[in-house]
């Protein structure tokens, strides 16, 4: 299942990659058609105008190109990633204590979700538990909470209908 997740991820991604360098192809020809009729214009207020079109053109082609050159660095591969997963999970503490400044840091944001809070009399009060320590805590009901004590078998009256001789 996560594999066939990650192989999605990774075709959006090659689709987001081959829409942005469309997208800054036909910028660029756009940039080409208005510096042609920069030469070609005579009066200041055009070229001028032109001018401003290539600027928010260019500064558009430079979105794209970060984006693009962002999405082409290569990721960690699905199973490295489901490895690395699994290792936090198992054992948050054997992360932070790596003494790497971005692993604790991403242990903190993971381990505590929100800001932890802090009283002046009592210290650090207990933070909102993240999702996946809260799937593997269990249930907090005790097992005999689940089942009605009577089980699960329809009430019946307890006076029983008389059959009437006849």
């Amino acid at each position: 299942m996560l594999s066939d997740l990650w192989e999605k991820r990774t075709g959006d991604l090659k689709a987001r990659v081959q829409d942005d360098a469309s997208q800054i192809r036909q910028i660029e020809k756009k940039i080409a058609t208005v510096v042609g009729r920069i030469t070609e214009a005579e009066r200041p207020e055009l070229i001028s105008a032109y001018e401003n079109e290539i600027k928010r053109l260019q500064s558009r082609w430079v979105v794209l190109a970060e984006n693009l050159e962002d999405m082409r660095t290569p990721a960690r591969g699905g199973d490295e990633t489901f490895r690395t997963t699994m290792a936090f999970l198992a054992n948050p503490w054997r992360i932070w204590d790596s003494g790497e400044a971005s692993a604790r840091k991403l242990v903190l944001r993971l381990v505590f979700p929100t800001p932890v809070a802090y009283c002046t009399n009592e210290g650090f009060r207990t933070g909102a538990i993240p999702l996946p320590f809260r799937l593997f805590r269990g249930s907090d009901t005790p097992d005999w909470a689940m089942v009605e004590p009577r089980g699960f078998e329809p009430l019946t009256s307890a006076v029983r209908l008389q059959r009437s001789p006849n």
